[in-house]
């Protein structure tokens, strides 16, 4: 697939073809989450139309539709998609007053190309518990409000087994148990998470030994990482699986072990089929990224892959590791140029250190602060001898 965009947002331009699994870097405000909201909007236009017919929203077909894509973007979206902005899906030019003159049909979860994982997933958590899409502002982006939504009714229906008594979620039917176990260590140091009720109510809890700890006095990482675990959980668990998964800042709270672990659940994503999206500041995701493109020049083995994540590869980690040495691994910088201002994105999958290209061999920017940390400590002990 294929998605290039001209004069959205702040994006001069960004023509991005997607691997297997496809990593955005750059500074904040760079539009990689425009970018990333626009490739939902394209995928499932028709649904996200439907979705908000159904909660009641209204909005103008004359003019340009500056309403719906509020309700979409969020507010102050107006200035986002105008009239000089193109996006084209696989060279295709996608129309969005054509799209939303066609008929939005009944909201269907299971229909998604696109499963949109948001950063401000830890919002959705309220009160021990999930928000619905009302409970939400106005103004709020759709991608968020979609997605607590979603996981609030798989949970009320019982995805997890909750029969309304105190019961704990087991996870290690879809996700392969090495790959849970590691998670509930380097994240939730074994801890047993469990929807129970508290006066009258559902809420997610934490059993830790014998104490009980409700979801606000939980770590900033744990609560991060709930709300994206169970969502991919609710996406392994169902028939059909969306091709498309998004997460944005996957390593928000996580100390950078539970990041190499979360890495691990991205290669079984992408063993069950999926392609996998993510936009980071996190230098381990690009670490994986770079170092699984050399096992793969390098014909490594799957036991090689096991020695890169410090794991034993076990029987259902092997074949996340032998996948791995085969998939498609795409890394694009959203990069502003200093003479205008305006984002360009670029290619920079090879993460060549040795590039002339400092945004190739920076990495986006993700290693500079590292790489003139070294030049400078070297330069200050070298005068000191």
């Amino acid at each position: 697939m294929r998605l290039s965009v001209q004069n959205l947002g702040p994006i001069a331009e960004a023509d991005v073809t997607f691997g297997d699994l496809t990593i955005l870097v750059g500074p904040q405000a760079t539009g990689k989450s425009i970018f990333l909201q626009t490739l939902k909007l394209v995928q499932d236009c028709a649904l996200i139309k439907a979705a908000l017919n159904n909660q009641g929203y209204v909005w103008s077909l004359s003019g340009f539709p500056d309403d719906f894509l509020e309700l979409v973007y969020g507010e102050g979206a107006e200035i986002i998609w105008h009239a000089n902005s193109e996006v084209k899906l696989n060279g295709k030019k996608f129309s969005i007053k054509t799209a939303l003159k066609s008929d939005a049909g009944q909201f269907n979860e299971q229909a998604w190309n696109a499963v949109y994982i948001p950063a401000q997933r830890s919002l959705a958590l309220a009160n021990g518990w999930v928000r619905p899409f009302e409970g939400y502002e106005l103004a709020t982006p759709y991608v968020l409000k979609e997605f607590s939504d979603a996981l609030r009714l798989n949970l009320q229906m019982g995805l997890f087994d909750d029969d309304f008594k105190s019961k704990k979620l087991n996870l290690s039917r879809q996700i392969s148990r090495s790959v849970e176990k590691l998670i509930n260590s380097l994240i939730y140091q074994d801890g047993e998470i469990f929807i129970d009720n508290h006066q009258l109510r559902r809420r997610i809890t934490m059993k830790v030994r014998d104490a009980s700890v409700p979801v606000m006095n939980w770590s900033t990482g744990q609560r991060e990482f709930l709300p994206l675990m169970l969502t991919l959980y609710m996406i392994l668990n169902r028939r059909p699986r969306p091709p498309y998964i998004i997460i944005e800042e996957p390593e928000m709270g996580l100390h950078p072990k539970a990041i190499q672990a979360f890495l691990l659940l991205v290669l079984e994503l992408i063993q069950n089929g999926h392609k996998v999206i993510l936009s980071t500041h996190s230098p381990v995701v690009l670490e994986m990224a770079w170092a699984l493109r050399f096992l793969q020049q390098g014909q490594a083995t799957a036991a090689d892959v096991a020695k890169l994540f410090e794991v034993e590869p076990s029987a259902d980690l092997l074949p996340l590791f032998e996948r791995a040495l085969t998939a498609d691994t795409k890394v694009y910088y959203f990069d502003r140029r200093p003479e205008d201002g305006r984002v360009h994105a670029r290619d920079i999958s090879s993460l060549d250190a040795e590039s002339d290209d400092p945004g190739i061999a920076g990495w986006g920017g993700l290693t500079d602060f590292v790489s003139r940390a070294g030049a400078v400590v070297s330069q200050v002990m070298a005068r000191s001898l």
